[in-house]
């Protein structure tokens, strides 16, 4: 007559940010009863595959009736891409440089074709633009969801104004000369 509750070891298989779904896996130390939802590898093994954070605790049963309760937590899946907005330091025509911030949703890594941008902290970077540019800037969340924003400026004027003079009279006159 067996009255020794099954022990279990529970195992996640990633608990960092994933964009991943993530198995977790039961094992006991003896031959289980089915469990519902769970795949059953052989008679002491089950794994459930996750796509969403989950804080659960089940019952399993050895073959004799023995119950035992069985914690597990999923957390880190993050399938959602981050996002971000841009500001300009300057809206207005201006012949200066155009600061750019961008402020994301979420901690992120540029892309490396973004160029150099200064980490302010708290998710917020800055790059000084010369010179008008359009160009999409391309990061990732740290489970490795991807997002991108695009810088726009094009109200950067370095050109010289040039300016044509006419009279009204080119030969002498004693009156005035518009």
């Amino acid at each position: 007559n067996d009255t020794v509750l099954p022990t279990a070891d529970v195992t996640v298989s990633s608990e960092a940010n994933t964009n991943e779904d993530v198995t977790v896996t039961i094992k006991a130390s003896e031959a289980l009863k089915e469990i519902a939802g769970w795949t059953k590898i052989d008679d002491t093994t089950f794994t459930k595959i996750f796509s969403e954070n989950v804080e659960e605790t089940i019952t399993v049963e050895d073959i004799s009736g023995n119950k035992k309760e069985v914690s597990y937590k999923v957390e880190g899946i993050d399938k959602v891409a981050p996002t971000a907005t841009v500001t300009y330091s300057k809206t207005e025509p201006t012949n200066g440089a155009v600061i750019v911030t961008l402020t994301a949703s979420e901690a992120i890594t540029l892309d490396k074709t973004a160029g150099t941008w200064l980490d302010k902290g708290g998710n917020v970077y800055q790059k000084s633009y010369p010179q008008n540019k359009v160009q999409e800037i391309k990061f990732k969340d740290l489970a490795g969801n991807e997002g991108s924003v695009t810088v726009t400026i094009e109200n950067i004027d370095k050109v010289e104004p040039t300016a044509t003079v006419t009279y009204s009279k080119t030969e002498p006159t004693n009156g005035a000369v518009i």
